[in-house]
């Protein structure tokens, strides 16, 4: 009797061990090390009526940054053209670090020729992590500096910037 008491004495310390192993872990999430953004227009462009270009800043969160060459122009890479503008190009990408109050920031051109390219998403930004934990809504896209354009260069005030933002 006695022995059968022991067994079931070690074996339920044996579960309650392996229980203690399970559930959420306790432990602090790993540190994440790197933020995509998917950038897209909202809104419905004009009958007719394609893009040829849109300029667009991204404002960076503290602690977030993107990867830059030796001469400290934006890395290839950083910005890549994706959704209805995968065909287009990427040009004049600017990075200005934070300084004081004034967040960082990544502005840059997606261009295309005729026929252009309709709404919805137009460009993937990768960024990097280097201190913090940012949420997607510590990113954002001033209105002020999102200016599409149609095929005659004109300015199209039917649409606004949106983004989603993996963080990894």
């Amino acid at each position: 009797m006695k022995s059968i008491k022991s067994a079931g004495l070690i074996g339920l310390a044996l579960f309650a061990l392996a229980l203690s192993g399970c559930g959420s872990g306790g432990g602090s999430a790993a540190q994440p090390t790197a933020a995509v953004l998917k950038l897209s227009t909202s809104g419905t462009l004009p009958s007719g009526t394609a893009l040829s270009g849109i300029h667009v800043e991204v404002d960076l969160p503290s602690g977030v940054t993107v990867n830059t060459d030796n001469s400290g122009g934006v890395a290839s890479g950083v910005v890549t053209p994706s959704g209805v503008a995968s065909q287009c190009s990427i040009a004049a990408e600017t990075f200005t670090p934070a300084s004081g109050g004034t967040p960082a920031k990544l502005s840059f051109f997606v261009l295309s020729s005729a026929p252009g390219f309709g709404a919805g998403e137009f460009a993937t930004v990768n960024c990097k992590i280097t201190t913090g934990t940012p949420k997607a809504t510590d990113f954002s896209l001033p209105e002020a500096e999102f200016n599409p354009a149609d095929l005659s260069n004109q300015p199209v005030a039917a649409l606004t910037p949106s983004f989603t933002a993996d963080i990894r």
